[in-house]
């Protein structure tokens, strides 16, 4: 990592906004990258010969030649234009973007895309099920430790398609680094995204946040990825393996809370959705029904909202979801008064839910009648605790309905709503409703 590090801390080169154009240096710009103080790679180029009117269309991705080696951005989402009149001061064009390939071939692309893209999660080996290494003790005959051995390996790989020609892979990775007194094992669950042919990062990468997300509310925190590898459009494989890198997966922004605890027991693992299968699962339900599974994952991505926002973006993910069933199920057309949206998808989860909050049609009153208070009377006074304790419920009872379709089975709502994680929540909740 560390010719990444380097970058990131700052470096020199030039720089092409055509991965056709490199190595001409006619049309090099040279400038600097940095990582900003908001965690996106900050590009400045000079563009002496620009026009103040220009326009510069954002281009896909930029090579460079820096002080650390080659790299390939990609991400790339803004491109501004800084053009002085008069002075002493040259013109620059800034860019942003949000990952990077450090070490890239850039003389072997033939294209900025890749065939697939991977991401590393530490501490996941027994949420996956899956394992990197084992030890073997040795004790001698008074039950003393005598030796210890370590065996590494990466675990066989567990396979999923996804749509548009891309592929899910569960593995581990693993690597083993420092002298032979003092060795560090390195066995991360690694997730990969493959395809059949070259794809930008825009069809690779979102599926590995969906993953992430479910990762998150297991954890109850943004989970980061702690590396990963990538393998690009090449005419030959390269010499050495490329460092990836985007803030999409490996940052945690500003406000975002990191799990209380990656030892603590998380409140449901791959096993309690179907394994792998599932995972495929939930990467198509968020493909498909972001609205529903947005407002549970954003509260981990992007840090907390305050309590009415986060109760008003949960009923909507509710009444959104109940509504989406509307015509194809009969649990979601059923008249259940008011609060209909919360008491459908209650009854819909049931005993588990029921066993939670004591009585689930108060609850769902209770729920509504809060929703509707934030929403259309905002001078009125309410209590910030109910209201927190109301829209965690409805988290509990959204992710609970959710995970029971990607596992097709009732036993996430069991296993979640019988975590340890809530128990206190459901004290609070049956303590508000009287029950």
């Amino acid at each position: 990592m560390s010719k990444l590090t380097d970058l990131m801390g700052g470096a020199i080169g030039y720089f092409w906004t055509a991965l056709d154009d490199f190595d001409a240096l006619d049309r090099a710009r040279p400038g600097h990258v940095r990582l900003s103080d908001d965690g996106d790679l900050l590009l400045d180029l000079l563009a002496p010969h620009e026009a103040p009117s220009s326009e510069d269309p954002l281009p896909s991705s930029l090579v460079a030649t820096t002080s650390v080696g080659g790299a390939l951005f990609v991400d790339v989402h803004q491109g501004r234009l800084a053009a002085p009149h008069g002075g002493y001061r040259v013109s620059t064009r800034t860019y942003r973007a949000h990952g990077v390939v450090v070490g890239a071939p850039l003389r072997n692309l033939r294209s900025d895309g890749f065939l697939d893209v991977s991401a590393y999660f530490p501490g996941m080996a027994s949420w996956a099920g899956v394992a990197g290494s084992s030890t073997s003790p040795s004790t001698d005959e008074h039950g003393r430790l005598k030796s210890l051995a370590i065996t590494v390996q990466a675990a066989e790989s567990r396979s999923e398609n996804l749509s548009r020609g891309r592929r899910l892979e569960l593995s581990t990775h693993w690597q083993v680094d420092g002298p032979e007194d003092r060795r560090i094992i390195y066995t991360p669950v690694e997730f990969k995204i493959s395809a059949t042919r070259p794809a930008k990062w825009t069809e690779l990468v979102p599926p590995l946040q969906s993953i992430q997300g479910l990762l998150s509310l297991a954890y109850e925190g943004l989970v980061v990825a702690d590396g990963g590898r990538v393998t690009m459009d090449t005419d030959q494989p390269p010499m050495e393996s490329p460092t990836w890198w985007t803030a999409r997966l490996m940052r945690r922004p500003e406000g975002a809370q990191a799990p209380r605890s990656m030892t603590e027991i998380p409140s449901f693992d791959l096993g309690t959705i179907g394994g792998i299968a599932g995972l495929r699962r939930w990467i198509e339900l968020t493909d498909k029904h972001p609205r529903a599974t947005g407002p549970l994952v954003a509260r981990h991505r992007y840090g907390l909202h305050n309590v009415e926002t986060r109760l008003m973006e949960v009923a909507a993910a509710i009444e959104y979801w109940v509504s989406a069933h509307r015509r194809s199920a009969q649990w979601a057309r059923r008249s259940l008064g008011k609060g209909s949206f919360a008491a459908n998808l209650a009854a819909r989860v049931g005993t588990p839910f029921t066993d939670l909050v004591g009585d689930p049609m108060a609850w769902a009153r209770k729920f509504w009648s809060t929703n509707n208070l934030l929403k259309h009377e905002p001078n009125s006074e309410y209590d910030a605790y109910e209201v927190s304790v109301l829209a965690d419920t409805g988290a509990v009872l959204l992710q609970s309905a959710l995970l029971n379709r990607v596992a097709r089975t009732t036993n996430p709502a069991q296993v979640v709503c019988g975590s340890h994680r809530y128990d206190h929540l459901g004290r609070q909740v049956r303590g508000l409703l009287g029950a």
